[in-house]
């Protein structure tokens, strides 16, 4: 993600026109609060299918009752892909494309849309995708689409070795929980133990919880500083009805120094971003949600 940032902001400064794009709304919001106006587009992908749809009076095309995973898979990218082709000024209108979190949006209906938008399309274009396939929490990482992009004529693969977002004990968790192996981590700081806690029940998952966020606050750790994920949505978390005491938990997330509650959200929801302190909950069973421990980590 911070390396999408750089190049949008390296292209911009060339005058390019750019689309900086992902899956999730919240990598989108942050990604589009730090570009206002200028030559970068910066939004999550079916965000802007649907505002581009909406613009060219297409939207009656959607059936109304088709499942909200239909849409998105299926009808959005299609009728986004009509909206494109019937445009002169959307066809091409961008020189770069850049994609964070391009395993969410390794598919044929999105590529062809992304194909129409790109100044000399996907085969001659220029375009950057960023990518780990082991963070394909939304089962979108088409294999064929990869081997496809990799025959364009000007295709370059950069294996990314060094991390430069975690700490080193997050990073040997992160890549123990993936069952993966530890990268080289270039952050020099010594920060504590990725602490574990084992939890009976919900009931005793949200009182362990409770108590930990109570114990930052007294150490007067900013509330924004913290995040809460989960692999399943408030509702059906062990924090359906909160914390015990201390700080409310909210759902939505408006950026730093966002007030006094903490911000509660899934895992696959939350990806590309980052706080200070993660705190991941509801994670029961530890060889099954191996993906999302290392995508929360």
């Amino acid at each position: 993600t911070m390396i999408a940032l750089e190049e949008a902001r390296h292209h911009e400064r060339d005058g390019k026109a750019v689309l900086l794009t992902c899956f999730t709304k919240a990598l989108g919001t942050s990604m589009g609060r730090q570009f206002s106006g200028g030559d970068v587009v910066a939004t999550n992908f079916h965000a802007y299918m649907r505002r581009i749809v909406r613009e060219e009076g297409l939207e009656d095309r959607i059936p109304s009752e088709a499942s909200d995973d239909d849409v998105m898979r299926n009808f959005l990218p299609r009728v986004a892909k009509e909206a494109v082709e019937g445009s002169e000024d959307l066809r091409g209108a961008f020189d770069v494309l850049i994609i964070d979190e391009a395993q969410d949006l390794l598919l044929d209906a999105y590529m062809d849309v992304f194909d129409l938008l790109l100044s000399r399309g996907l085969e001659d274009g220029r375009w950057r995708m960023f990518y780990d396939p082991n963070q394909d929490l939304f089962q979108s990482m088409a294999k064929p689409m990869v081997n496809r992009l990799r025959e364009g004529p000007g295709f370059v693969s950069y294996r990314l070795t060094k991390n430069c977002r975690n700490t080193a004990h997050i990073a040997t968790f992160a890549a123990q929980a993936g069952g993966l192996k530890s990268d080289e981590v270039l952050l020099d700081r010594d920060t504590a133990e990725v602490e574990k806690v084992f939890c009976r029940d919900d009931s005793d998952m949200r009182s362990k919880v409770s108590k930990h966020i109570n114990d930052l606050v007294k150490k007067r750790v900013k509330h924004d500083q913290i995040v809460l994920l989960s692999p399943v949505t408030r509702q059906n978390s062990c924090l359906a009805d909160g914390l015990e005491d201390g700080p409310e938990i909210t759902e939505r997330d408006d950026g730093p120094g966002s007030g006094n509650s903490i911000f509660y959200t899934t895992i696959g929801s939350f990806k590309g971003l980052e706080r200070s302190i993660v705190v991941l909950v509801d994670v029961w069973d530890l060889e099954k949600e191996k993906r999302n421990l290392y995508v929360g980590a």
